[in-house]
Parts: structure tokens; C-alpha cells; sequence
């Protein structure tokens, strides 16, 4: 096929993928992810530029058993991604690891790749500790690690693994927890906004937070509880957290909504990390043999 390099190619690619093998776009819970990053090469970004990401996901030692629950969760992902300019592609391809392994950062080692990001499902008692998912630190890697019952649902209804993926992919992508001001690395962001390109989650359209963890009631209702303080900054400014961002600590039935700020902080990230930039995919990386989506680029470490 003749290689075409505009956007309406891409989309027939993903029209024709779906139609012939299925996979279509459309409380006491906490991530581990370390407070690492890197800051550098950030700060060039073509307008309008929309992205593809290559992924990849592993089920280890068979606790995903139903392959329908991890195209779930690709529909997901792009339905919470897709309209901030981020789309994902996958392959159907599901990587079963059979030995045992806990779920901690010596997966990301495991049969990972370069050219994509690489997502490792757990069940949810692989891990002693307390953490559901976890990212190869905040926009320094491609991997991430979450540990759920995929059948489990929320009492209104959706999965509950749901926000758990999309919240680890947000620190793939590049985005601190908007509490970040509370984590080591960390400098307190001002209720007022005064410095909030330099201290908490570095963005400037999401409040300062106190860390809410297990403080959010049935309503998304932040209780104004705060652990060893009045619930003030240092200003004397009460806190007014945001109850419904995905990379908060709130309930994780209430983390659902992403900043414009947000969005453009990960666009810069996709377009400048070179980590982010080789798992790219455009038109020209694209072919279909039979009824398989073939990516051109791939390499596995």
C-alpha cells in the first residue's frame, strides 16, 4: 500500500481494525509511584498536534483470564485520553506471563519494550503492600503496574480498575499527583495560585490539595478533614480541593476529569521525552496483513 501521511489514513486503519477483530476505540486506594521526574525538554509544543501511542499489556500469571477485560480497558484509556489528543493502539496481542512474580518495579524489567508503553495487570493480591498501580516514576518511563479484581464493580455501576489505569497512565504521561506539594520533592502550592508553576502538581488550573486520601464522601464531597492541620495553607487560605481529578486522591469512583492544563502538560510531554516520542505511532508505521494490525517499529528489550 502506497503510504499516506494525513490523519484520515490513520483513522481508516483504526475503522478497519475494529470492524475485523474487535478491538475498537471509543478509600483505602493509592498509587506508589516514586516522586522522580524529569523535567527537561518540556517546553516545545506544535499546535493542534494530536498523538498515537503504541501499548502493550501483560497479564501475569493468569489473573486477567477473561481477554475481554483488558480490551476494556484499551477502550478506556482512549475514551478518557482520545479527547485531550491522545489516542492509543494496541494489537489485541495479550503477553501471559506464567511465573510468579509480586507486583512490584522489577516488572517494568520484564519483556518490556521501547517503542511502547507497557501495562503489567496483576490480581489484587500480588503485592504486600497497600497500593493498587503503580508508574515507572512521573514521565520518566513507559510502564506501569495495576493490581485489581477486573470483574470488580463500583455499587453505581463501572469498573473499578478503570480509574486505577487511567490514573497511573497520567504519571506515564507526565502528570504529578495534584497533591504532589505533600510528596518528597514536593514545595507547598499556595490556595491563591501565586506559585503554582514551581510548587505542587506545577499546574495551574488544579487547587492546591492537601492530599484527600479516604477524606471524599458518596457525593464527591470533600469532608475538610486534614491530618495534623486546620485545613488551611500557610497563608491562612482555606483549601478547596478539586474532588474529581483523575490524579487526585480522591474516591476512585470520583476521579474522572483532566484540566485543560493537565491536557497540555502531556502533549508537551508526548512530543519532547524521548521515551514518549519513540512510542509514537503514525501512519507510516501501520500496515494490515489478513486481519492483523502490524505496527513496523517494534523491538522488544
Amino acid at each position: 500500500m502506497r503510504p499516506i501521511t494525513n490523519n484520515i489514513f490513520t483513522l481508516v486503519i483504526y475503522i478497519f481494525f475494529q470492524m475485523t477483530i474487535g478491538c475498537y476505540i471509543i478509600d483505602a486506594q493509592h498509587c506508589s509511584t516514586p516522586a522522580i521526574t524529569d523535567n527537561t525538554n518540556v517546553s516545545n509544543l506544535a499546535s493542534g498536534n494530536d498523538y498515537t501511542l503504541q501499548l502493550y499489556f501483560h497479564v501475569i500469571n493468569n489473573a486477567w483470564d477473561d481477554p475481554k477485560d483488558v480490551e476494556l480497558g484499551f477502550n478506556e484509556l482512549n475514551k478518557k485520553f482520545s479527547p485531550k489528543g491522545i489516542d492509543f493502539i494496541w494489537d489485541c496481542h495479550i503477553n501471559y506471563i506464567t511465573e510468579s512474580y509480586e507486583a512490584t518495579p522489577a516488572i517494568f524489567e520484564i519483556e518490556n519494550h521501547t517503542d511502547g508503553i507497557d501495562i503489567y495487570l496483576f490480581a489484587p493480591n500480588a503485592s504486600s503492600g497497600e497500593n493498587d498501580g503503580r508508574a515507572n516514576g512521573v514521565g520518566i518511563s513507559s510502564e506501569l503496574f495495576v493490581l485489581a479484581d477486573p470483574k470488580e464493580e463500583f455499587e453505581l455501576g463501572g469498573r473499578v480498575f478503570i480509574p486505577i489505569l487511567n490514573h497511573e497512565m497520567g504519571h506515564v504521561l507526565n502528570l504529578w499527583h495534584t497533591h504532589h506539594q505533600f510528596e518528597e520533592g514536593g514545595c507547598e502550592e499556595f490556595v491563591d495560585g501565586s506559585n503554582c508553576l514551581e510548587c505542587g502538581d506545577e499546574i495551574c488550573d488544579t487547587p492546591s490539595d492537601p492530599n484527600i486520601l479516604a477524606q471524599v464522601d458518596e457525593a464527591c464531597n470533600w469532608t475538610g478533614i486534614i491530618l495534623g492541620g486546620d485545613g488551611t495553607d500557610s497563608n491562612g487560605d482555606p483549601y478547596m480541593p478539586d474532588t474529581r481529578n483523575l490524579m487526585s486522591y480522591s474516591s476512585l469512583e470520583c476521579r474522572k476529569e483532566i484540566t485543560d492544563d493537565q491536557t497540555t502538560r502531556m502533549l508537551l510531554a508526548i512530543a519532547n521525552k524521548p521515551f514518549l516520542m519513540n512510542c509514537q505511532v503514525n501512519s507510516n508505521d501501520l500496515s494490515i496483513v489478513g486481519n492483523e494490525l502490524i505496527t513496523n517499529h517494534r523491538s522488544v528489550n
